[in-house]
């Protein structure tokens, strides 16, 4: 055990006083505070230096640059007999007949205008009229017009605004948890279970890959040569995985303050808030991610022996990650069923438990033997990595410069340690 620790302080404190370590692990967080919090910064200060009025006044020309020239329209049917109160006034521009709108679109004097047909009740026909093709602005004004309309045949602008848009606030909720899943107006609800899963692949793939480098790197130089004179394979296996994990955390702890600091105060406090996660999911989230950074850290050590050098081993890394990957490609069937049959197997699957898990706790209750059954397996297949990376820390295996084949993997498993 001494031996252990004596390997996982000298590996991280060789890592962070790396100068390049210290470059990517500050550089990156002032990268995001210059982007995103100066903008914002001076963007607050001129909202500030502005008044009340100012600011609807800015509002206003906003929605006046959309529609720079009014719209008219011609009502052959008699419907529209008043604006909603909401609209700026001129914004709207009737004429009696297609002739004398036509020749206002031709002046220059309206952007479009629409004609609805004296059979408008019983058909719905309403045909827009513009001096050119222009799918965006013509998808706004039918929009707004489509509101109009509605308007004069409810006559009431908060039904007609419903009509518009019938689901303004939808909520998921399921039917084996009391517990609403996904608020389709809050934006939260729909980041923290992705960005959990994005935030456990960058930390899983990145800390594991600074144990693939650690062995590589030693095996390039020799240096492993040495140290297995001293320390026994797994203590030194173990030290590089503890070390490693060390220094993964410390960067992501850098960068993702980085990421809080470029954040206003006021945002970041509600959205925590609004995430709402439970201590046991916390708990539970720890637990996949610590086993899951033992498997895939074994791999890579595993990896790091077989390979002849870091470039070599660059090929394959993809192989090793592609289990933690793959869930992220298919988030959206995850998250729509996280109850079904392809969430339940990436979950309990070992290799892609560790980031799969965490996102279905999010947005649903998970039963209690999935947890205990994927925290078993990953436990299990953790524990075979980390015996099956010890096996490969031997001088006949480092010391080899042969190309990473099937055949190489075999006799390196079945070959006994020489005593």
């Amino acid at each position: 055990m001494r031996k252990l620790w004596l390997v996982a302080r000298h590996e991280f404190v060789t890592s962070v006083s790396k100068p390049s370590f210290w470059l990517m692990t500050v550089i990156f967080p002032l990268a995001i505070i210059i982007l995103s919090l100066i903008p914002q910064i001076q963007g607050e200060r001129s909202i500030r230096e502005k008044s009340l009025g100012d600011v609807r006044q800015i509002a206003a020309e906003q929605a006046q640059r959309l529609f720079a020239l009014p719209t008219g329209y011609v009502d052959e049917a008699g419907i529209i007999e008043a604006m909603p109160p909401s609209l700026p006034p001129g914004w709207f521009v009737a004429y009696g007949t297609d002739a004398a709108a036509e020749a206002a679109l031709q002046a220059g004097q309206i952007g479009r205008y629409y004609v609805i047909a004296a059979d408008y009740l019983q058909s719905g026909d309403v045909t827009m009229v513009t001096p050119s093709i222009d799918p965006l602005m013509a998808s706004n004004a039918r929009e707004l017009f489509t509101f109009v309309l509605n308007y004069n045949l409810l006559h009431d602008e908060g039904r007609a605004a419903l009509l518009l848009h019938p689901l303004p606030r939808l909520r998921t909720e399921s039917l084996v948890s009391d517990r609403a899943l996904v608020d389709e107006s809050s934006p939260e609800s729909y980041s923290l279970p992705m960005g959990m899963m994005i935030l456990f692949i960058m930390l899983l793939s990145m800390s594991s890959g600074f144990v693939l480098n650690s062995v590589a790197l030693e095996k390039e130089n020799r240096t492993v040569e040495l140290m297995l004179l001293r320390v026994p394979p797994r203590p030194l296996i173990g030290g590089k995985i503890i070390a490693m994990g060390a220094v993964a955390l410390l960067q992501m702890a850098v960068w993702l303050g980085g990421l809080f600091l470029s954040m206003r105060e006021g945002a970041l406090l509600s959205s925590l808030s609004a995430l709402q996660l439970s201590p046991s999911l916390l708990l539970w989230a720890a637990l996949y991610f610590f086993f899951g950074y033992l498997l895939y850290a074994a791999e890579m050590a595993a990896l790091g022996t077989l390979v002849p050098s870091r470039r070599e081993a660059g090929s394959v890394v993809f192989l090793v990650l592609l289990p933690i990957l793959v869930p992220s490609w298919i988030n959206t069937a995850l998250m729509s069923a996280p109850n079904g049959g392809l969430a339940l197997f990436f979950s309990l699957f070992p290799l892609s438990a560790p980031v799969v898990m965490p996102m279905r706790m999010v947005l649903t209750d998970v039963p209690l033997w999935q947890l205990i059954a994927a925290a078993a397996g990953l436990i299990v297949a953790a524990w075979l990595f980390i015996v099956l990376a010890a096996r490969f820390f031997r001088a006949d295996t480092l010391l080899s410069t042969q190309a990473l084949t099937w055949r190489r993997f075999r006799q390196a498993w079945t070959r006994r340690e020489p005593r």
